[in-house]
């Protein structure tokens, strides 16, 4: 077999970054440049400048509307479009709270929005507050909280959503594959609507007839609205719930006067009949203290999956399969429900291992307690729910080990019943205080991040690319156990290529979740001229030739590594000016192996062909 020839040039190559950081504050001013110390006033104008990549800042404090009592929109995040991996993020600043209060505004609208979120794609809010819409006096329609309108692929995280009159957070059309992380939204009501008051608010919704698609909710709570805490009336949407809680819905805001439908989750039903798709799965979800039922179909004749979810002390079922014949088949799996009026109806809930279909009788002696004081209170500093006892299993309890493996993690020898795993760790996920790579005088790459509440059920996979969309990883990199800390990491790449080299960092949890942080680059240049030209063969040895065009005498050292980054031969040679060889025969097996040269001011890594 004849050798094959492999010629890679040479180029100087820059780093070119158009990323800004934004600030808003409500002191700042739209005339400002928008940085942190002449920051804008409204997030309309940041709006306006925001690209892919960017990150914007919001200080705390209390933001009003500019639109007036008859503002049907008074806050719009409209058009801005990322990529997956040029996230847009309007953040709060580290340890301030933004409020949107509008508090102030007597709507004179009809159907006015506190937040509207609108053909937008990859850009993540997170740590801000919106609160106050009243409802229209006059009842001829409703308020509503945050909408997103045709926006796919958005992260919406730990916001607050409270005091609404009406619904809370929107799902319209063409708003697919959103993430709603560590939400919460309380204290909606609709107590004026002409002849049907108190019947329309919820706090997360997909209804309608919406064609929203595959969005996840994980680790939000819904509590104190009128009518129900999260509701997907009339879509054939996929939806995703886990970590969630739905209680004291059904009430008046506020009190235990009973007022609307009062259901935790309303699953049910589907725009049209749906017997082969699941459409709804919820896992590790608490329904409790509502008016009605726990986890609803409603009628709905649509599939559902529910595993380890927990319904207590609902005033009528913890879980409501109403008959349908016939009735599609559902797939109920380590289900608890304790202390509802009713466990549950229909034989669509028979499922496996359910606390009403095994031999275990639940009392209050299997939980560390069943007071539900604390569940409204203050999320934890990362966003996660409160580390409660409530509905947590004792150790002695009967329900540890009673059910069955679905896929979700657990200890001991088989999972067991209800949300909460007994003995599991509970996952923090960790908070990325910085990350930067940093080009060494050995031309290395020194990756450097810091971290903060962290368990060490976590890694981080370092990953590298060349061209800032692509990436495979580098190295995987254990958490040091610490926890409720900040810890700081470092890393050396040895194998970067010449020119431009990105990176980012993926951090894993113990259950597999995972997050990307922000993408990190650095340059090597080559001050050697010319190509670097490699040839291989598949005879009884692989022959490397590597010819440099030098523009000067220097020594320099090489060494060839294997895909996987280990060195498996190194020496050193002399280039003269002008046209230079390095041959090496070496017998290896077939693969890709990298040949590297290091001189005091340069440092080249080619990938060789693959050796047959």
């Amino acid at each position: 077999m004849k050798p094959i020839l492999l010629m890679i040039s040479l180029c100087l190559c820059g780093v070119i970054s158009n990323a800004t950081t934004y600030y808003v504050s409500p002191t700042g001013s739209n005339s400002n440049a928008g940085t942190i110390t002449a920051p804008f006033a409204t997030i309309e104008k940041l709006n306006s400048v925001m690209r892919a990549g960017d990150i914007a800042y919001i200080r705390g404090g209390t933001y009003r509307s500019t639109y007036g009592n008859g503002g049907w929109q008074h806050f719009t995040i409209a058009n801005l479009h990322g990529t997956s991996t040029s996230v847009i993020k309007i953040w709060a600043y580290p340890g301030e709270l933004p409020i949107f209060n509008l508090d102030n505004i007597v709507p004179s609208a009809t159907d006015p929005t506190a937040m509207v979120i609108d053909n937008c794609s990859y850009i993540h809010l997170k740590g801000i507050r919106v609160t106050g819409l009243k409802q229209i006096a006059n009842g001829n329609g409703l308020s509503r909280g945050i909408d997103l309108r045709n926006s796919p692929n958005n992260t919406i995280e730990f916001v607050e959503l409270d005091h609404i009159g009406g619904y809370g957070y929107i799902l319209s059309d063409g708003s697919n594959d959103n993430y709603f992380l560590n939400c919460d939204a309380h204290h909606m009501d609709d107590r004026l609507t002409v002849g049907g008051a108190w019947g329309n608010a919820n706090g997360f919704q997909c209804t309608g007839g919406s064609n929203a698609t595959r969005n996840t909710f994980d680790g939000c709570r819904a509590w104190w609205i009128c009518d129900d805490g999260f509701d997907f009336y009339g879509t054939d949407g996929v939806n995703t719930l886990k970590n969630c809680w739905s209680f004291w819905n059904g009430y008046e805001p506020g009190t235990f006067t009973a007022r609307g439908d009062g259901n935790g989750f309303k699953l049910g039903p589907a725009a049209t009949n749906q017997h082969t798709a699941i459409l709804r799965t919820l896992t590790n979800c608490l329904a409790f203290e509502n008016l009605s039922n726990g986890f609803d179909q409603n009628n709905g004749d649509l599939r559902c999956k529910l595993y380890n979810n927990t319904s207590y002390k609902n005033g009528d079922y913890g879980y409501m399969w109403d008959f349908i014949s016939p009735a599609p088949a559902q797939d109920f799996k380590n289900n608890v429900s304790f202390s509802d009026r009713i466990a549950r109806r229909g034989t669509e809930t028979n499922g496996s291992n359910n606390s009403w279909n095994s031999a275990i009788a639940v009392t209050s002696a299997d939980f560390l307690s069943i007071s539900s004081v604390g569940v409204d209170g203050p999320r934890q500093a990362d966003g996660s729910l409160p580390n409660l006892s409530f509905l947590k299993l004792t150790t002695a309890s009967r329900l540890i080990n009673a059910g069955i493996n679905v896929g979700l993690p657990y200890v001991s020898t088989a999972p067991d019943l209800g949300a909460f795993e007994n003995g599991l760790a509970v996952i923090v996920p960790v908070t990325l205080m910085d990350f930067s790579a940093i080009a060494k005088p050995n031309k290395t790459s020194l990756l450097q991040w810091k971290t903060a509440t962290e368990l060490n059920s976590d890694y981080f996979v370092i990953e590298r690319g060349t061209d800032g969309s692509t990436f495979a990883q580098v190295a995987i990199v254990n958490a040091n156990g610490n926890s409720n800390s900040v810890i700081n990491y470092q890393m050396t790449d040895n194998l970067p290529s010449n020119g431009v080299n990105y990176y980012r960092l993926k951090m894993v949890d113990a259950d597999g979740q995972f997050q990307y942080s922000n993408i990190v680059s650095v340059t090597f240049k080559s001050t050697i001229a010319g190509n670097v030209v490699i040839v291989s063969s598949t005879s009884s040895h692989d022959h490397f030739e590597i010819n440099i065009n030098s523009s000067k005498a220097q020594p320099v050292n090489y060494a060839v590594y294997d895909a996987g980054g280990k060195m498996i031969y190194t020496a050193g040679a002399s280039l003269q000016n002008g046209l230079n060889n390095i041959n090496k025969n070496m017998s290896l097996p077939g693969g890709v192996y990298y040949f590297k040269l290091m001189t005091s001011e340069e440092k080249i890594t080619v990938p060789l062909v693959s050796m047959n």
